[in-house]
């Protein structure tokens, strides 16, 4: 469940979100891991209604989404204390408050000093934000009538990738983060959704939507072949 997977900075632990029946009633996500080292499965949270988890480069936190009541949060979770049982709500340190605000695939950047997330507004605004790791707003990417989603980090940091259907389509755009420059990395057909760059920045891979369905795609990532995105028009 949930909608993004991510690697510790070792690239041996995969973490994800998978739902469990709880008290027989429901389904509740919560968070796991899967160590490729030991070969086993790994789980976190038990009853958080937890999803979207991402660690920090230094592997000591790890930061995910909680829902409740259809309201949405943004919590960490201290990975360097090491507990041999699944965190509960006691364990978390909450971010955000619960609000009318919908979080989605917050991820830290190469340097753990922001995290970038998608947010969706009242209002109907479905943008890209940025926190620092105590929660607080350092600045929206966007904030517009597109659906921004799935943030990204190239590894030096330098840019933030996303999917929009800015231009009635949706692409894979780069946002620059010295200039606060928009670029066009993608010009399909169908859909770009979930940008992945590689560790040396030189493929990018992304989830491309067909008359098959989704696929996974590869392309080689060259900035000097990005164009500037057309300033957004509200249709």
């Amino acid at each position: 469940a949930g909608t993004s997977l991510a690697w510790d900075g070792e690239g041996t632990k995969l973490y994800y979100t998978k739902i469990e029946i709880t008290r027989n009633t429901g389904y509740y996500n919560d968070l796991y891991y899967y160590d490729l080292i030991k070969e086993r499965v790994v789980r976190l949270t038990k009853g958080l209604r937890a999803r979207d988890p991402h660690p920090s480069p230094d592997g000591t936190k790890l930061v995910f989404v909680m829902n409740r009541m259809g309201m949405t949060r943004l919590a960490m979770l201290d990975l360097a204390k090491g507990s041999s049982k699944p965190a509960s709500e006691k364990d978390i340190i909450p971010l955000t408050p619960w609000g009318t605000e919908q979080y989605e695939t917050p991820c830290f950047s190469p340097d753990g000093s922001r995290i970038a997330v998608g947010i969706w507004q009242p209002g109907g605004y479905r943008d890209i934000r940025l926190l620092d790791p105590s929660g607080s707003v350092l600045e929206d990417i966007t904030h517009d009538r597109a659906i921004d989603v799935g943030p990204a980090w190239s590894r030096d940091g330098k840019y933030l990738y996303f999917s929009s259907d800015r231009s009635g389509i949706f692409n894979i755009y780069a946002y620059e983060r010295d200039t606060k420059k928009f670029f066009q990395v993608t010009n399909v057909l169908g859909g770009a959704f979930s940008p992945s760059p590689s560790a040396d920045g030189q493929t990018l891979a992304f989830a491309s939507y067909s008359s098959r369905g989704y696929d996974v795609h590869t392309m080689t990532n060259d900035p000097t072949a990005w164009r500037p995105a057309e300033p957004y028009t509200d249709r």
